[in-house]
């Protein structure tokens, strides 16, 4: 599932706008947090498929602000646990122009440690994800540099909104493909179902371990 000189190189694919010429339309103010499901104190439960088992899961945001970890953000600091062990700490932000950003992370990978502090914020998903007045954005891509050596480049590929299935039951959740490329190194795909006021409903950690919410 999830893995977040400095290159600023987040790109946008959208469809045409709609309206003709001279038309006018202003999307509505909304509220990005609420929509994207991001909020201090927010928490989430998962059943975690690991091979033939299956183990719970926790993410919780923290209820206050994290203003550390970035200078100058008040970022989002969740920590992910599966049956009660810390597994990953992450840290995101939301902006109402540009959507849920992820800032880094902490997490365990081959029994190790791993810190990625991304220099350039990696886009999850956009906001807004379904415009007034354009298109839903298909495609997005975003390349950083990483604190301390080392890249990686984010793509996303929005394969459309149904009803998906978790343990939850049945949610009306956007398909998201993600690939992670490792600069120099590894390609990884992953599947991700992002429903609007829910978050994350469906996703990868470490990968090919199915996190589905409950």
């Amino acid at each position: 599932m999830w893995r977040m000189t400095t290159m600023w190189a987040a790109l946008f694919f959208l469809l045409p706008a709609c309206g003709g010429s001279g038309s006018h339309c202003e999307e509505p103010a909304g509220d990005a947090a609420a929509y994207l499901g991001f909020a201090l104190g927010k928490a989430w439960d998962y059943d975690v498929t690991v091979g033939a088992a299956t183990l719970s899961g926790t993410a919780r945001i923290a209820d206050a602000a994290d203003p550390e970890y970035l200078t100058g953000t008040d970022a989002l600091k969740m920590e992910i646990r599966q049956n009660g062990i810390l597994i990953a700490t992450r840290w995101f932000v939301v902006e109402p122009q540009r959507g849920l950003l992820f800032l880094g992370e902490q997490v365990i990978e081959n029994s190790q440690q791993v810190n990625r502090r991304y220099l350039t914020p990696i886009v999850l998903v956009p906001y807004p994800l379904e415009p007034k007045c354009s298109g839903i954005p298909q495609s997005w891509s975003t390349s950083s540099d990483i604190e301390g050596g080392g890249s990686e480049t984010h793509e996303f590929s929005n394969l459309g909104k149904g009803a998906h299935t978790v343990p939850a039951g049945d949610i009306e959740a956007f398909h998201l493909m993600h690939r992670r490329i490792v600069g120099g190194g590894n390609t990884y795909s992953y599947d991700e179902y992002f429903a609007p006021e829910r978050g994350l409903i469906e996703f990868e950690l470490p990968d090919g371990n199915a996190w589905k919410l409950r």
